[in-house]
């Protein structure tokens, strides 16, 4: 099956969001590049069962890579941080996000 499409020339206008899509050549993630004038991107990985410790124990959970790249010269390292901590938060607990 063909992977997805980039968007039409001209199609992304203003500061719209760039989501780029899962590696699909099984490594469980992409680097992920910002092209003018997007001013930041996020990459998902694949989600992948693995050995996680919580507390005392391992176990087996499904953990997934976010890997955000943004410009610096549009975007405070802080609140790109902040971001990701956020997105870590409603991914984890995503009720919290409707209740």
């Amino acid at each position: 099956a063909p992977g997805p499409r980039p968007p039409p020339p001209g199609g992304c206008r203003g500061p719209s969001p760039i989501t780029a899509p899962p590696d699909v050549r099984g490594r469980g993630h992409c680097p992920a590049v910002t092209n003018p004038p997007q001013a930041a991107i996020l990459a998902v990985g694949e989600a992948v069962r693995q050995p996680v410790v919580r507390g005392d124990q391992v176990t087996i959970a499904a953990t997934m890579t976010l890997t955000l790249s943004i410009d610096h010269r549009a975007v405070d390292g802080a609140t790109a941080a902040g971001f990701l901590t956020r997105l870590q938060e409603a991914i984890e607990q995503p009720l919290d996000i409707v209740l």
